[in-house]
């Protein structure tokens, strides 16, 4: 009856950690290749977009500042001209020193003698 223990007793655990040919080779699921290629997908595309609404936006905003620009340009030269002379001096210091704005004094000078006569 011993001899037929013998056979029946379970195998000595091994301690030794498995060579790593034979050990399975731990790799990135199908799940997660998948989500990091869509979210990288994702990321590429949206910065595709704003790099394309950026250019195509530049054009007409740049257009809109233009106009602006050239509306207020009007707009000061039309109170220059229409304002009396003590006014004109109030408004052209003004223009100066609140906006940066300088006028030589060329253009001044000939237009007061172009206003008075």
């Amino acid at each position: 009856m011993s001899a037929a223990l013998e056979g029946t007793q379970p195998a000595p655990l091994e301690t030794m950690p498995a060579p790593l040919e034979m050990r399975p080779k731990v790799g990135v699921s199908l799940f997660w290749r998948t989500f990091f290629l869509l979210a990288l997908l994702l990321v590429s595309s949206t910065m595709a977009w704003l790099q394309t609404f950026r250019s195509l936006e530049y054009e007409p905003r740049a257009i809109q500042t233009a106009h602006q620009l050239a509306s207020l340009v009007n707009l000061t030269r039309a109170a220059l001209v229409y304002s009396d002379s003590i006014a004109r001096v109030s408004l052209i210091k003004t223009l100066a020193d609140q906006e940066g704005v300088r006028m030589p004094a060329t253009s001044m000078a000939s237009r007061a003698c172009g206003s008075a006569s």
